[in-house]
């Protein structure tokens, strides 16, 4: 399920695009996408605003997943099993993840991700392969583009998925050589997720 960071990004709307089309305070909205104020807590004034820029209905706004108000709490555990049904909701996230990385330049895929709150969304979920690649592909990017690393997410920095997943497949270590592990990127293998920048190339 979406939140309205993820409604914004896919109709191309930034921060100060719903500023200059709407009447929204800019303190409201920057509290509506941190997620300090909740949809439901809105005036009818804010959400006709951006029920129109998103061409949405109110209705459907009230349903969207509510956006992260902090950063979820590292879980005492650091190792997370993976389960096959996790499988196709993963994929999904690195096939969106991917294409917005080939399209977009690094700083607007960085500021992007960091902005849609979607590393700590899928971790507060429980979802920790989509949360470790985000992760992992996040400071792949910075590393590549002399981004600085966002600190707030060095608390995800030591855990990793019980066994080695191949990113583009799904499938697990036992398919994966050895003697590819060196081109493997190491801000994800770290995580034990095996991709390549090869790989990347085939998002779905």
């Amino acid at each position: 399920m979406m939140n309205i960071n993820d409604v914004l990004e896919n109709i191309g709307f930034s921060f100060d695009d719903v500023l200059k089309s709407s009447k929204i305070d800019a303190a409201l909205l920057s509290d509506i996408v941190n997620g300090n104020v909740d949809l439901g807590e809105c005036d009818g004034e804010t959400l006709l605003d951006l029920a129109d820029i998103t061409e949405t209905s109110i209705e459907d706004l009230l349903n969207l997943r509510t956006v992260s108000k902090r950063m979820p709490e590292a879980t005492a555990e650091k190792v997370h099993k993976v389960s096959g049904h996790q499988i196709p909701a993963f994929s999904y996230t690195r096939t969106c993840a991917l294409c917005d990385y080939f399209m977009k330049d690094a700083d607007d895929f960085v500021q992007e991700l960091v902005w849609n709150h979607e590393i700590e969304d899928f971790y507060a979920e429980g979802a920790y392969i989509d949360a470790l690649y985000l992760l992992g592909l996040l400071d792949y990017v910075c590393d590549k583009n002399n981004i600085p690393r966002f600190p707030q997410y060095e608390i995800y920095r030591e855990d990793k998925l019980e066994r080695m997943i191949d990113a583009m497949t799904g499938s697990d270590e036992a398919l994966i050589k050895c003697s590819d592990l060196p081109k493997a990127i190491p801000q994800l293998l770290r995580f034990n997720i095996f991709e390549t920048p090869v790989t990347m190339h085939t998002p779905y």
